[in-house]
């Protein structure tokens, strides 16, 4: 019964939500945050199921980001796309399928893929901020962006994704 109501609840979930979220969350978002997004949303998940689902390969590991201000520490940020990824893992579990029915999938793939594209992307930005410091020496620099930028798109092609209105990157369910 619990599962047929997460299933419903996801069924009706209108795909917009989850984009307004990646969207106010462009740099990432923490455990708490998502689990507070998806409660909301009356989806629910706690740290602990968030933390099997990275190491099953169905999400990716947080990167640590520093705490402005002396002694503040770090907390972990997961991508945004996490949010969407963990309501597509509920719909498969709700529909009957195991962790590791899902793990043996090809979501672990387009986890890797999507790091893949999201790493290509800070080394395209770098690039370009380069190029711009160094306007004279762009031959080179201009052309290490193309490539980059070309494999980004080849591998969120690979990883089964599309582009929101926003330009914010999300998989197509």
């Amino acid at each position: 019964m619990k599962t047929e109501k997460i299933s419903r609840k996801i069924g009706e979930m209108d795909g917009s939500v989850l984009a307004r979220f990646e969207e106010g969350h462009a740099g990432g978002a923490t455990l708490f945050e998502m689990v507070s997004f998806l409660g909301r949303l009356g989806i629910a998940v706690s740290g602990p199921t968030v933390r099997k689902y990275v190491q099953t390969g169905l999400l990716p590991r947080s990167r640590r980001i520093g705490a402005k201000g002396k002694h503040q520490g770090s907390h972990g940020v997961y991508p945004a796309w996490c949010v969407r990824r963990i309501v597509e893992i509920k719909r498969r579990l709700g529909e009957g399928s195991t962790i590791e029915e899902i793990a043996g999938g090809s979501m672990p793939i387009q986890a890797d893929c999507m790091q893949a594209a999201e790493l290509l992307e800070r080394i395209e930005e770098k690039v370009a901020r380069q190029r711009e410091r160094r306007a004279a020496r762009g031959g080179r620099l201009a052309e290490m962006q193309r490539l980059v930028g070309e494999a980004r798109r080849l591998v969120l092609d690979a990883a089964g994704q599309t582009a929101g209105p926003s330009g914010v990157e999300r998989f197509a369910m």
